[in-house]
């Protein structure tokens, strides 16, 4: 089943493989494993920081966009500190699409520029993975599993490198 990468077949390899190595019994070899596992959460605490700011930034984008798209008084704010645009007559906006078709005059450029930004991150991407190269998450389980075996040598590196590597970031 660990060759299927099930992460609670993975597991128990390598708690069958610290046995081995270190001749103890299961209960000790649980207790050495643990050890490798806390080690393993705090190297992967550090990689996990990219995604939760990705994350973090995509959710404030996402939900401060529609307001200074559509709500006047963030609209008429923004305009007022960021871009100066002339404002129209009072009757273009009375409704919130009047609104966002006036906010639209700026929004757009910055929208549609970090659409097509994403659109190429997200090509380039798979043209990564289409060529071998590791993108960041593929780069972080590798570097996370050269510091578990440089930590614990004694254990099978195959074995280290699969355990790290079925390990989610949350669970």
């Amino acid at each position: 089943l660990a060759a299927e990468k099930d992460p609670k077949a993975i597991v128990e390899q390598l708690v069958r493989n610290i046995m081995a190595v270190d001749r103890i019994h299961y209960d000790e070899a649980k207790i050495v494993f643990e050890q490798i596992q806390k080690k393993n959460h705090e190297i992967q605490r550090v990689s996990v920081i990219p995604y939760e700011i990705g994350l973090a930034s995509v959710v404030v984008i996402g939900a401060v966009s529609i307001p200074l798209v559509f709500t006047e008084s963030a609209v008429m704010w923004f305009n007022q500190n960021f871009v100066t645009m002339e404002i129209p007559q009072r009757s273009d906006l009375d409704t919130w699409l009047e609104v966002g078709s006036w906010s639209w005059n700026w929004m757009e450029p910055v929208i549609g520029e970090l659409s097509f930004l994403i659109l190429c991150m997200q090509l380039g991407r798979s043209q990564m993975a289409n060529m071998g190269m590791k993108p960041y998450s593929s780069m972080a389980k590798h570097l996370r599993a050269k510091q578990i075996i440089k930590l614990y040598p004694q254990y099978d590196s195959n074995i280290l490198t699969n355990y790290t590597n079925a390990v989610k970031y949350y669970q």
